[in-house]
């Protein structure tokens, strides 16, 4: 099964000429995490105002990035193919350094097989 769907992905990020990474659905994710973990402890004297401030951020720069990405799909064929191949590269090496920035080369303390 595990077999089964990492062909899946496989296959989806071959097929796809931008990386399907979805930084919108990650940050409002974390926006709700971030709201159980803070209903959890009523009376901590924990600011959860950083947190929420740096999830505004995150979500901001996601829909840029979105947009941008909807933008480059739907012009197909408004750039030449130059320009295209380069913005198309621009705009995956920008996703793969996001995704980069939320992993440890160390992993997690105590679970070091995690990375992410």
């Amino acid at each position: 099964a595990v077999a089964s769907v990492w062909g899946l992905i496989a296959l989806r990020l071959a097929d796809d000429e931008i990386i399907p990474f979805n930084y919108v659905s990650y940050a409002s994710e974390l926006e709700e995490s971030s709201k159980v973990v803070e209903d959890g402890c009523p009376g901590c004297a924990v600011s959860f105002s950083p947190l929420h401030k740096s999830i505004k951020q995150l979500e901001k720069a996601a829909m840029k990035i979105h947009m941008e990405k909807k933008v480059l799909q739907a012009d197909k064929w408004g750039l030449n193919t130059r320009e295209r191949t380069l913005k198309v590269r621009e705009m995956n090496d920008r996703l793969m350094m996001a995704e980069r920035a939320f992993t440890n080369r160390e992993g997690l303390a105590g679970r070091p097989w995690y990375k992410h």
